[in-house]
């Protein structure tokens, strides 16, 4: 009921929500993290590690995870809490959809062998059985973080409603606490973005985000959210959080905007009739530019008032297309194709 009341409020502020069943070294008993409740975790000796991901390679933490994949009674009893918070929770209307698992890690097994021999029949199980419950809410399906996955693994599970959700941080980054080149990220984006493709899904980067103070980090961010214009696929940061800039968190204690947010307010297709062909987003200069091959319907663009002004900036050029006009409450430009136009161009600048 607590977590109804957070989906409630967000709702009510015109977010909308994934359910995500969220671990981080398996559970916050014991280990420090989050994630499987003190009756799933068996207690072993365990020794805190720096940086904190390298606690995913104590033997500890990796029983665990054993323990979890080869139990049937915990696997089972976790696809029932997930029907439980899918009938509870599903039907709401903020919600658009179910992460089955965060980052889920394979305990001692190979990689290579986790991913299609246990992994990915459960994700195709579970899926089925929350996707019966509520047909019309979206599954992401989230491969292992930083394992180079290949796409073909999942592809048995695209299909309507099924979206590939991978996350990304640069681990050169993560542990050095330093950006000093692009290259890894630059090659990860698209490779990752192209083997959801190759699988038959779209493309959501279900989590992505750095350390405030990491060395470099506005240049970080902005070079990943121009990387995601890019290659024209969705993304969700990580975190929402009142940090003191130690963290990840996007908001300092004042609630305040860290640096590095300004690069995350920008121009962002939100509903598209067609087929996008291209976008960029400048909040800098206050400049956005999107083309697409049109279908009939409406294409929503969001102009927040904050890069582009109260009225959501001005049209500087435009081919093929009806502007129908611009919410405010919504920050959100309504345009359509104009009858026989078969691709359609705008051009978005600051006030």
């Amino acid at each position: 009921e607590r977590l109804a009341g957070h989906v409630d409020r967000l709702g009510r502020a015109g977010v909308r929500v994934v359910l995500d069943m969220h671990q981080d070294l398996y559970s916050r008993h014991l280990f420090g993290g989050d994630g499987a409740p003190a009756w799933a975790v068996e207690k072993l000796p365990f020794e805190p590690r720096s940086p904190w991901f390298a606690n995913y390679s104590a033997p500890a933490v990796q029983a665990n995870f054993d323990r979890f994949w080869t139990s049937e009674d915990l696997v089972e009893r976790f696809a029932l809490a997930w029907e439980r918070v899918a009938r509870r929770l599903g039907p709401h209307p903020a919600v658009i959809g179910y992460d089955l698992l965060n980052e889920p890690h394979p305990g001692t097994a190979a990689p290579g062998a986790f991913e299609p021999d246990r992994y990915v029949p459960w994700l195709a199980k579970l899926a089925d059985r929350l996707q019966a419950i509520t047909p019309d809410r979206i599954v992401f399906v989230e491969p292992m973080a930083l394992n180079p996955t290949r796409g073909d693994l999942y592809a048995s599970l695209a299909g309507p409603r099924r979206v590939f959700a991978p996350h990304w941080y640069d681990p050169v980054v993560e542990a050095t606490g330093e950006f000093r080149s692009s290259v890894a990220t630059r090659l990860a984006v698209g490779l990752i973005r192209r083997r959801g493709l190759d699988a038959g899904f779209p493309v959501l980067f279900g989590e992505w985000g750095v350390v405030q103070r990491a060395g470099g980090a506005v240049d970080y961010v902005r070079l990943v959210a121009d990387l995601f214009d890019q290659h024209r696929v969705g993304w969700c940061w990580w975190a929402w959080d009142r940090e003191d800039g130690r963290g990840f968190g996007l908001v300092d204690a004042r609630g305040e905007l860290a640096p590095a947010g300004r690069w995350l307010v920008r121009a962002y297709p939100s509903r598209v009739a067609g087929v996008p062909d291209s976008w960029r987003s400048d909040p800098e200069s206050g400049t956005f530019d999107f083309a697409w091959r049109p279908s009939a319907g409406v294409t929503e663009i969001v102009l927040p008032a904050g890069v582009f002004g109260p009225r959501g900036g001005r049209v500087a050029g435009s081919a093929g297309v009806e502007v129908l006009g611009y919410d405010p409450a919504r920050a959100t430009l309504r345009v359509r194709a104009l009858p026989g136009a078969e691709a359609c161009r705008i051009d978005v600048r600051r006030e």
